[in-house]
């Protein structure tokens, strides 16, 4: 179990502690070769009781606002081992897709956390997630009117759209950065390209449920891990000596591996890319590691 899921849920050392993640420098991986069978979602959302019941986890969503009642209700949604929510006795409630019966509520619960936007999540569970990231200045408003008496300020509104476009942003972004990867880049460069990505993954990233994912995404920020791996052994292998002394180049090793973490433990990604992730990471450690061992001795 990571760290910072000993946390009680629903306490203010919970929300902290995802919020510390964002830009944590923590070098602690020794969980990274969790099999992905028992890899578990983040438990994110911090207004969920969590309690064990015979083998299955039980979340019991509080005061979930759906338009099909007139009142705030309270739905039991349960959770096998294996981290995949069953909502089948649910989906005749909705009349289209949310984030909810895409599976999804974890996943944005942490993105809105870690972006100080968690006190719209009402707002956010009345949509998909294909939805949340088509919200712009232009179209908010008409997203506002589907929920009943909901009031933003244009501050929020402001923010709200600027966060929804760099979900936007994201599959031309990494286009971008594997055509530069395919050159050789300046540790500045590389640092600044691993931390995009360290961001985007505390973003929610599609999963099979969303409507028109190909996955594509996923494919490409594999590429991206991929692509950097052999940036940092090209620059390892050239002036090792140098590398493990450079405070700049440990610090992207760190990050990098983060990055490793955080995909081996996100159910959108396949079991094959998680495996293929924590190859990447265990090359990058033995090769910087080792090379310190060297150097030591």
């Amino acid at each position: 179990m990571h760290k910072y899921q000993n946390y009680q849920l629903g306490t203010k050392e919970k929300v902290d502690s995802i919020k510390s993640l964002w830009n944590d420098d923590n070098n602690g991986f020794e969980q990274l070769n969790i099999p992905h069978s028992q890899r578990q979602n983040i438990p994110d959302y911090v207004h969920l009781l969590f309690n064990r019941e015979k083998n299955l986890t039980r979340y019991l969503l509080i005061c979930f606002s759906v338009n099909q009642f007139s009142n705030s209700e309270c739905i039991t949604i349960t959770t096998s081992n294996n981290g995949h929510t069953d909502v089948s006795d649910f989906l005749q409630v909705f009349s289209k897709q949310t984030i909810v019966n895409q599976l999804m509520v974890e996943p944005v619960m942490l993105w809105l956390i870690a972006k100080e936007l968690d006190d719209h999540k009402c707002f956010f569970m009345e949509l998909s997630l294909n939805e949340i990231e088509e919200i712009n200045e232009d179209n908010i408003e008409n997203f506002i009117s589907k929920i009943n008496k909901y009031i933003m300020t244009n501050a929020e509104k402001k923010k709200i759209c600027s966060e929804t476009k760099l979900l936007r942003d994201r599959k031309p972004k990494c286009k971008k950065l594997i055509l530069f990867l395919d050159k050789e880049v300046t540790l500045n460069e590389l640092r600044e390209y691993i931390i995009y990505v360290q961001n985007l993954l505390f973003c929610p990233i599609p999963n099979k449920n969303c409507m028109g994912n190909n996955g594509q995404l996923q494919q490409d920020i594999m590429l991206i891990m991929k692509k950097s791996l052999y940036q940092l052994y090209d620059k390892i292998s050239a002036r090792r000596k140098v590398f493990i002394n450079s405070p700049l180049a440990m610090s992207i090793v760190y990050k990098y591996l983060k990055c490793a973490s955080l995909i081996s433990r996100n159910l959108s990604f396949t079991n094959d890319q998680v495996e293929k992730t924590i190859i990447f990471a265990e090359m990058l450690k033995n090769k910087v590691y080792g090379n310190m061992g060297q150097y030591n001795t």
